[in-house]
């Protein structure tokens, strides 16, 4: 009758191994770097509103046989990125906001996490990156770890919610 309950029930939490695994429920540097990278990447999805176009052909390229039917030009259709939900759109504003935070606190760690965050989410080197800009890779590392841990703490004393 007494018999003991199994190790895990269908409304218990996941574990693994033993230990078991809750969300996160505070910020920490690694989750506002992943963050930054995602609104940068985000902003690359945008649709470019306006600007120069550089030098290109103005008329359509067309291309015969399926896309006849299509009233789009045929570059158009190839080349089409997804545009970003609302959820990401409203995610990489408060990124931003937190690198103008950081920047009223040390213009240049914000600066570095900036170049940082964008070259990350275009897959660019950060050697490379750091080269051109004439930083020295451990100040580098070290400037963006403590600018990271410095926007972290202060989400947690804000009680920013995760995302």
């Amino acid at each position: 009758m007494n018999e003991p309950l199994p190790a895990t029930t269908p409304l218990s939490p996941p574990s693994i191994r033993g230990r078991e695994v809750c969300p996160p429920t505070v910020w920490k540097p690694d989750r506002v770097g992943e963050c930054l990278i995602a609104a940068f990447a985000t902003l690359d999805r945008c649709p470019k509103s306006h600007g120069p176009q550089g030098h290109r052909n103005a008329w359509p390229s067309m291309t015969p046989g399926a896309d006849e039917t299509s009233d789009k030009p045929a570059d158009k259709l190839r080349n089409k990125k997804p545009q970003p939900s609302a959820r990401e759109l409203t995610h990489m504003e408060a990124a931003f906001e937190w690198l103008r935070l950081l920047h009223g606190e040390d213009q240049v760690t914000a600066q570095m996490i900036s170049h940082w965050a964008l070259n990350v989410a275009r897959r660019r080197s950060v050697k490379i990156l750091c080269q051109r800009q004439g930083w020295a890779l451990p100040t580098f590392y070290r400037k963006r770890t403590s600018g990271l841990a410095y926007l972290a703490n202060y989400l947690n004393a804000k009680a920013y919610p995760l995302f």
